[in-house]
């Protein structure tokens, strides 16, 4: 995994805003394996001890770190490129007002410009070389337009827009970002055009939203009663007299590149097994999407495209088949029942419809009431994701509730995700139905959000609070997984993430088969089946260090489908794992609050956290 960072319009050298190039790459995870998140939590947890597959899916990742400085040939060609392509000035942002507003604030913004974010990525990437930098390898840029004669203030926005949707979010205050990466060649909208892997930070964009940057004279601005460490805009470096000292650009360059870049985009653990049904992984996977009505006469499907959910996951992984199983119903009787009960999961009376069930877990209610109906539901697919969805007005979706969760069971097999469709996520927010739904599928698949994770090396599950709120700025990131309501489709983060999971599951199952196959008396017989698996296996491996992924990934496929091949010759029969029976009566349902993912974004003192897309 070589990892290379640019500073373009930064320099080396002491003081608040040099960079101390060998300091900031000591402090980067040096060798990880790599784990699902959810099974390490258990693990660790001491949770169904000897009941579970290892956490480890058998990749390790060794980075490899260099730095290079843009020449100034560099910097003065990227900056008239910004000023070019930027619109404006405009009205600063509410957040930027705020932040001018602020006794002791170095800088008043008197406008903004507005510059396309997929823009300054593309710019990037076609013109690294120059630098002797490949954007088809991880690549971080550090930026700084401040303190140069050509400087604008400014933010960057996601142009693109998402079908029905009358307008770019980015276009709004709470949209606009300092960062960006991710984007993919070939999405419907808001790609590059290019395979690029890359991240910018911009540290002289905003103040902003998502960060909370421009809010520098608090210092709990969550209110969980811990302080959080936030990065300010550049001009603030020097300062003292904040809720902390600003003196170490290096130091907060450092934790972004590690755990943000690194841990969240480049390298982050699954949420998930992705190794879904193992021995006998699933190649057709079907969406079970279950739409219940509970605003009539309104009719969900007015405001939800699901044809586009089977479309975004066959290019977030084309080694997989999915599609999609449609069905609308009423919300009423018991099921209408439960729902409620589990919405009270939020407020400060929560009650169970089920007696016993622990109060903690926000969704016991939903899970055991579709364990009870999954035969009511489902239709015994090779695979299916099952998903419900309900329609309600804004008054059953309590304040402080979520827009949506997929739910966790050890192992992830037809476990449940849920997705509350209400006004207020829509209008207030800016999500719409199809992104909740493609959101929480991508969950079951594996894809964490891009503000929490894991850091591999620690051992240690990250939240975007206290001394890791900066995590926030992962969001600024081409992806669903975003809370950020740019886009609907899956990146090219995922897409490479995606792949790597997927060789890891294959080519670990193909070896526990050809154990069994090992052990059978007709091995003998199979022996080419399995001198072709193990060359196909070889050309999966020199791909991915290739870093085709895609190539990788279809090899792994390739590999695996032999080795099933060979143990059907073999008499050796292969199944998926055995407690699917179990999840469909509700038994083994573990806590899906147990992992915290849904904080919400950073919100001021006193708000409630707002809910978007989690999960």
């Amino acid at each position: 995994m070589p990892v290379t960072v640019v500073f373009v319009g930064l320099e080396p050298g002491p003081g608040a805003t040099g960079i101390d190039p060998a300091r900031l790459t000591a402090s980067q995870v040096r060798s990880a394996p790599l784990v699902d998140r959810t099974t390490r939590f258990y693990e660790q947890a001491g949770i169904l001890a000897g009941k579970l597959e290892p956490a480890r899916l058998g990749l390790t990742y060794d980075y490899r770190y260099r730095t290079v400085f843009a020449d100034e040939a560099f910097e003065d060609d990227f900056f008239e490129h910004l000023a070019s392509v930027a619109l404006g000035p405009v009205q600063p942002t509410i957040f930027q007002q705020a932040y001018s507003g602020t006794p002791g604030a170095r800088e008043q913004i008197p406008g903004d410009f507005l510059i396309d974010a997929n823009e300054a990525e593309r710019w990037l990437a076609e013109h690294a070389g120059q630098l002797g930098v490949d954007t088809t390898r991880p690549t971080v840029f550090f930026v700084n337009w401040y303190g140069r004669p050509d400087f604008r203030f400014h933010t960057y926005a996601f142009f693109g827009t998402r079908p029905g949707w009358p307008f770019p979010t980015g276009f709004t205050h709470a949209g606009q970002m300092v960062a960006f990466g991710g984007s993919p060649p070939d999405v419907p909208y808001g790609g590059v055009d290019r395979v690029a892997r890359l991240w910018f930070y911009d540290v002289s964009a905003g103040p902003d939203y998502a960060t909370a940057n421009w809010l520098l004279d608090v210092d709990d601005f969550d209110g969980d009663s811990v302080a959080e460490h936030r990065i300010p805009p550049v001009w603030e470096y020097g300062t003292s007299h904040w809720y902390r000292p600003f003196d170490d650009l290096s130091d907060d360059l450092g934790k972004l590149l590690r755990y943000a870049a690194v841990d969240l985009l480049f390298g982050p653990a699954p949420l998930y097994d992705p190794g879904v049904s193992e021995p006998l992984l699933a190649d057709d996977l079907e969406v079970d999407l279950n739409v219940f009505a509970g605003r009539p006469p309104r009719d969900p499907l007015s405001t939800f495209h699901p044809a586009e959910i089977p479309r975004s996951l066959a290019r977030l992984d084309p080694t997989r088949r999915f599609s999609l199983d449609l069905q609308s119903y009423g919300l009423g009787g018991r099921l209408s029942e439960v729902f409620d009960c589990q919405q009270t999961k939020w407020t400060a009376t929560p009650r169970s419809c089920f007696g016993t069930g622990a109060r903690w877990d926000p969704f016991y209610d939903l899970d055991v009431y579709f364990g009870d109906h999954a035969n009511q539901y489902l239709d015994a697919t090779r695979y299916e994701i099952p998903l419900a969805a309900f329609d309600v007005p804004d008054g059953r979706v309590p304040p402080g509730g979520i827009g949506g969760f997929a739910s966790s069971r050890p192992a992830n097999v037809q476990a449940w995700s849920y997705v509350f469709l209400a006004d207020r996520f829509r209008e207030g927010q800016g999500f719409d139905d199809t992104g909740a739904a493609t959101h929480e599928v991508g969950h079951h698949l594996g894809l964490s959000h891009v503000h929490d994770g894991y850091d591999l090396e620690q051992d240690v599950t990250l939240e975007a609070k206290g001394a890791k709120f900066f995590l926030w700025t992962g969001v600024e990131t081409n992806t669903g997984m975003s809370y950020l309501p740019n886009t609907n489709e899956f990146g090219q983060f995922d897409r490479d993430n995606m792949a790597r999971w997927q060789l890891a599951a294959r080519l670990d199952n193909a070896n526990r088969i050809l154990g069994d196959v090992a052990r059978s008396p007709r091995a003998a017989r199979v022996a080419a089946e399995v001198a072709a698996a193990d060359a196909r296996a070889g050309a999966a491996l020199d791909a991915l260090g290739a870093w085709d992924l895609a190539g990788a990934s279809r090899a792994a496929a390739d590999t695996y489908h032999l080795v099933l091949a060979a143990a059907e010759r073999a008499g050796v029969k292969v199944e998926p794992w055995s407690a699917t029976a179990d999840q469909r009566n509700g038994a083994g349902v573990i806590a899906a609050a147990t992992d915290p993912r849904d904080l919400g974004p950073p919100q001021p003192p006193g708000r409630s956290p707002g809910l978007l897309v989690g999960g």
